[in-house]
């Protein structure tokens, strides 16, 4: 089992000063968006239901047990060795149908140690940020960074990249943005130079990196057998010659995907770990040793091996096997028509709307979680537009550049057939936009 986890040969050094831990990834789509302009005497609904009854499934499977109180009768903090992010449009959900889990969840990480490198930051929505403009991509990270300082009242450290799709350019952007680290999984990087006493984390140039293991993080997601007994999980690590401990997985697995593994994943930190005397993952730590430098595999993620081809109809990356031709040749024209209408869109803004991007991000930002919950936000949006000095065709035109953000929404290329539910998200936002443009 662990023992047998193969180690990437660039990523192999001697075992030295390691750590254990998780990174989850916690995340659900925008399940439910409305955008109406009815109101204006315009013809024009864009509308999304992507099976909304999915995040109270989900909350009492995964959420609950993991950010709620769980067993324990007092509130506690977050255990130690565990790190996550949890999505803008998950925090909205929560606000507006889960608000006691909210205040649990906020109130729980405002007493944890470190709570900066516990939970990590993200672009508000989740989409493949390389293959945006470097503009469109800098406006998305700037607008997490303040919705989640909105959301808990402090900046993290780190930052989650929808589905730790990577390029030199996003790397840059978050530099610039101030944030210390980012995840990746370790077929991501290249190491080089002479090599850390902590494995679990590297350099590239001005930003630190949290390594994820691949091969762990497989084992914990696929083979059941791996996360049944959290105890033997632990001792198994504590046996292995794999210095790379850190499995990183989605947070839905936990219950949902692996019904019971929420007690795994508790146990395993709170008391597993530390009766094999193993060592728990602290990021602030890790940080600040002397990191092996390192280089990112331009154009990688997670969850395709194809330079990010799942979402540009250039590879046959699926869920459950390949999928159809016609099913990427769907990807591609979807990719095609968003990416089209997002240049036609940053032109015309750019000639209409100086400094387009602000209004853009003062705008959504109050808004947001109305946007990502299906209520009905335009009347506020139009609004607030108008009191800051803006005009109907801007409006119009910053409306379209939402809808086609929301479209590169990355669920909407893991639909395995035509009629899929995610489907409807890029589908009906290139609609939409299209529908839009035509005002200009």
């Amino acid at each position: 089992m662990i023992e047998s986890l193969l180690i990437d040969p660039q990523l192999e050094i001697k075992k030295q000063e390691t750590a254990v831990g998780f990174i989850s990834h916690t995340y659900q789509p925008p399940r439910e968006v409305l955008i109406d302009l009815s109101f204006l005497g315009i013809e024009h609904q864009v509308k999304i239901s992507v099976a909304p009854e999915f995040n109270q499934r989900i909350t009492e499977q995964v959420y609950k047990p993991l950010f709620g109180l769980g067993e324990d009768e007092n509130l506690s903090p977050f255990p130690p060795g565990w790190v996550f992010s949890c999505f803008a449009s998950l925090r909205s959900y929560f606000k507006l149908h889960q608000p006691q889990l909210w205040q649990t969840f906020k109130n729980r990480l405002s007493i944890t140690s470190d709570k900066e490198y516990t939970i990590l930051a993200d672009p508000w929505l989740h989409v493949i940020l390389p293959l945006l403009p470097s503009d469109d991509q800098a406006m998305l990270i700037e607008l997490g960074k303040q919705a989640f300082k909105d959301d808990f009242g402090f900046d993290s450290a780190g930052f989650w990249l929808p589905e730790t799709a990577v390029s030199f350019e996003t790397l840059a952007l978050l530099v610039q943005e101030g944030y210390e680290f980012v995840v990746l999984r370790d077929d991501q990087l290249k190491l080089f130079g002479e090599k850390s006493r902590n494995p679990n984390f590297a350099q590239i140039g001005e930003l630190k990196v949290l390594i994820g293991n691949k091969s762990l993080g497989k084992a914990i997601s696929f083979n059941p057998e791996t996360t049944t007994n959290a105890d033997r999980f632990a001792q198994e690590l504590a046996n292995s010659d794999n210095p790379y401990r850190i499995g990183i997985s989605d947070t839905e697995f936990y219950g949902h995907h692996g019904p019971g593994r929420d007690q795994f994943l508790l146990r395993a930190l709170k008391t597993s770990f530390k009766d094999q005397q193993l060592n728990l993952l602290n990021v602030r730590y890790g940080l600040m040793a002397e990191l092996t430098q390192a280089e990112v595999n331009d154009g990688t993620s997670w969850s395709c091996d194809h330079q990010l081809g799942r979402w540009t109809g250039k590879c046959n990356c699926g869920n459950n096997g390949p999928p159809s031709e016609a099913i990427i040749n769907e990807r591609n024209r979807l990719y095609l028509g968003l990416t089209a209408n997002n240049h036609e869109i940053n032109e015309l803004l750019d000639e209409k709307c100086f400094g387009w991007r602000n209004h853009f991000i003062k705008l959504i930002l109050p808004l947001r979680d109305l946007i990502l919950s299906g209520q009905d936000f335009v009347r506020p949006f139009w609004k607030n537009g108008l009191a800051s000095g803006l005009d109907e065709q801007q409006l119009l035109l910053l409306l379209a550049k939402l809808e086609t953000l929301i479209g590169f929404t990355s669920c909407g290329w893991f639909f395995g057939e035509v009629n899929s539910p995610e489907v409807a998200i890029p589908q009906s936002m290139l609609d939409g936009s299209t529908d839009l443009l035509k005002t200009k």
